[in-house]
């Protein structure tokens, strides 16, 4: 599923954000990556994505070489993922309907494939009854459901979510982790979720790769976010 050796990430004036790392995830797996602000979590993200590309090493999601995709690919390969991120970039213009049935418009899906998928990823997140709503209608835990259901509207593969709870406090916190939890078990989606909350990552007992200042200090299988 995910493969990266010996990855480094340097910018400009030396900073250096990720420092030889070497991760194996396999598929259907649910993985916290765990560490301080600064540590590394959101460079990781963005390289297995390809929105960045790595200084050194190889990186390898769902059987692409990203580290060496071509820009005309990107698009494609993106697609295979879905993304989730702290800040939940809906359209306020738009209902929670049309919020997910966008990200499958733009992409060119078939009308009967979007009235099909919707109601399901909504249904998925427990917002069934709400999708008429806008955005401002919704509490910010039900605004963090949309944008998960539209991360899933394409059916991926993998999930990343980089502090997705960053947000919110700590009930509404894990009931996202646990619909996360819910996608990983019912759709066997592979499942990463990058945090720096403590009480998030111990609550889950999932496997938890903790970074720190770049480097992979810590990865135990059911383990805790030890700072």
């Amino acid at each position: 599923m995910i493969k990266l050796t010996n990855i480094s990430k340097i910018y400009p004036k030396n900073i250096v954000a990720l420092d030889n790392v070497s991760l194996h995830i396999k598929p259907q797996e649910f993985v916290c990556l765990a560490g301080q602000s600064g540590a590394g979590k959101s460079t990781l993200i963005r390289l297995l994505t390809a929105e960045e590309r790595p200084t050194q090493g190889k990186i390898k999601v769902l059987g692409w070489d990203v580290d060496l995709i071509k820009p005309r690919h990107i698009p494609l390969f993106r697609r295979k993922i879905g993304i989730v991120f702290q800040d939940f970039k809906l359209l306020p213009r738009k209902t929670v309907w049309e919020n997910v049935a966008y990200a499958l418009m733009v992409s060119d899906t078939p009308d009967k494939e979007i009235e099909r998928m919707v109601p399901k990823v909504l249904e998925m997140v427990g917002l069934s009854r709400k999708q008429q709503q806008f955005p401002n209608e919704l509490s910010a835990g039900e605004q963090q459901r949309v944008s998960i259901a539209r991360a899933l509207a394409h059916e991926p593969k993998l999930l990343l979510a980089d502090e997705p709870t960053g947000n919110l406090d700590l009930i509404r916190a894990l009931e996202i982790t646990d619909i996360l939890k819910r996608i990983n078990k019912i759709l066997g989606t592979t499942i990463i979720l990058a945090t720096h909350n403590k009480d998030v990552v111990n609550r889950l007992r999932k496997r938890v790769i903790t970074l720190d200042n770049g480097v992979v200090i810590r990865d135990q299988e059911k383990g805790r976010y030890v700072i």
